[in-house]
């Protein structure tokens, strides 16, 4: 995932046709094509883009997998994440709020590395939403 960012988007390009057609018959495969596209835009400064695929991914994963899916749960964070980057405050506040209340139903008040990231993202877009 790091270090050949411009390889990995050309590969990610080339599949995107494949992962919905695939995503037609199983969604997680697409809901995770749509997370890696997020992040590889992420690592390239396209903000607008990585929130764009984000959406995409957490929308997809709600309608298909549910807000009990680990995969809806990471898409939350990740948009809370891509709205950070691109500098829509109030857009990550509200997603971060929302990623953190997915992350504790599915996973409680367990140490979790998914609650424990889903709580650093929702501070932060607080600290910087002012």
């Amino acid at each position: 995932l790091r270090g050949r960012v411009a390889e990995q988007h050309r590969e990610l390009l080339a599949l995107e046709p494949l992962l919905r057609e695939a995503g037609r018959h199983t969604p997680l495969v697409q809901v995770q094509g749509l997370q890696h596209l997020a992040l590889n835009a992420v690592d390239r400064g396209a903000f607008g883009e990585a929130e764009a695929h984000a959406r995409e991914g957490f929308a997809l994963a709600r309608r298909a997998l549910g807000d009990h899916h680990p995969d809806t749960v990471a898409g939350a964070v990740l948009l809370a994440l891509a709205h950070r980057y691109a500098q829509h405050h109030a857009l990550a506040v509200q997603q971060g709020a929302l990623a953190l209340q997915l992350t504790e139903t599915l996973y409680g008040q367990a140490l979790h590395p998914r609650r424990a990231e889903a709580r650093a993202v929702y501070g932060q877009a607080l600290a910087e939403a002012g």
